[in-house]
């Protein structure tokens, strides 16, 4: 009995080996095709690119004292204290081993372009007493000014500001710069 059912088992596997290989492949039955209303994109894949990347900024110190005598004005400002005065905020730097006794910053308005209401107008400026040969920055009271001290309006294009030594009863001028930032004074 053993025996036939070896032989059952064994035409069994054999002739589901033969039918397997004559039945029909199977039928992949594809979904009906519908057009879509989206064209199809292309989109590149991305890319490795070199961008130039700006350089960070870095903070910067005032310039030191140069030893070609260069005199120098930075950072210079307009703070407007009142109606009628301005202050005049600098950093500057001197000739190295200038002598410092009675050296003064003035900053003077500048008459070119000015337009008054008055016709006619007076200033007063107020010049910073030099201590030192290269400045932080020069600011607040202590610093150079420009007042009105006329009755008017004025309004003005710019200032000069100079470097300057009382000999005597004559100023020397030693080193002046011209601004072009406009301001206003009325008293």
């Amino acid at each position: 009995m053993k025996k036939s059912i070896g032989s059952i088992s064994l035409a069994f596997v054999l002739l589901t080996i033969l039918l397997s290989g004559c039945a029909a492949a199977p039928t992949l039955v594809q979904p009906p095709f519908t057009p879509s209303p989206i064209p199809p994109t292309f989109t590149p894949a991305p890319t490795a690119t070199r961008t130039p990347v700006p350089p960070s900024p870095t903070p910067t110190e005032p310039p030191g004292p140069t030893p070609s005598g260069k005199f120098e004005f930075f950072n210079v400002a307009l703070d407007q204290a009142g109606k009628d005065t301005v202050r005049v905020s600098f950093g500057y730097q001197l000739k190295q081993g200038l002598d410092l006794n009675r050296l003064l910053i003035m900053a003077q308005a500048s008459s070119k372009g000015a337009i008054c209401n008055s016709g006619r107008f007076t200033l007063f400026s107020k010049p910073y007493a030099v201590n030192e040969a290269v400045s932080g920055l020069v600011k607040g009271a202590d610093t150079a000014s420009i007042s009105m001290t006329e009755p008017g309006k004025c309004s003005f294009k710019g200032f000069t500001l100079m470097v300057f030594r009382v000999q005597g009863s004559t100023p020397v001028t030693l080193y002046k710069q011209d601004f072009a930032i406009p301001f206003e004074l009325e008293k």
